[in-house]
């Protein structure tokens, strides 16, 4: 639920301020930021969905014979889907020329995110235990870990 009125917000939220104040001037840097940002963003939950394959699930259900996956993506972060989301999100505004609303619209999914990640977390942490408690020492939660480790000299 929470996902989807995130996504709903991110969408209307850019039309309904642009009926207030009228069309925004698009400039063109603002929109490549904006396309890139949903380029990437798209780019990594579908990555993230790929890494998952069978186990992707929009509810958070714990599943028969779900592993503890660190590989991939889920190498150096745990919810690569989630940041994928937060830039898509976002990035309709910039698109639309509207980047404050953009701002406020990623920080708004932010949120909602975290509020999302902190009941995985438990979810994950009662299924796998330990196990987890060691993946969540080497990775952040939304963004990419690069540690002393990955150094090869």
């Amino acid at each position: 639920m929470v996902l989807t009125v995130i996504r709903d917000v991110s969408l209307l939220a850019p039309v309904w301020w642009a009926t207030q104040q009228g069309p925004a001037v698009v400039r063109p840097a603002t929109m490549i930021v904006g396309l890139l940002a949903f380029a990437l963003g798209l780019g990594i939950r579908l990555g993230a969905m790929r890494c998952l394959g069978s186990h992707f699930t929009m509810a958070l259900t714990r599943q028969a014979h779900h592993t503890l996956l660190t590989e991939g993506l889920y190498r150096r972060m745990r919810h690569p889907g989630y940041l994928g989301l937060i830039l898509i999100y976002g990035s309709f505004s910039f698109v639309c020329g509207l980047s404050d609303v953009g701002v406020v619209v990623a920080l708004v999914s932010l949120a909602g995110m975290l509020y999302r990640i902190r009941l995985e977390e438990r979810l994950l942490l009662h299924t796998f235990g330990g196990r987890y408690v060691d993946y969540r020492r080497r990775t952040w939660a939304l963004f990419p870990r690069f540690g002393s480790e990955d150094v090869k000299l």
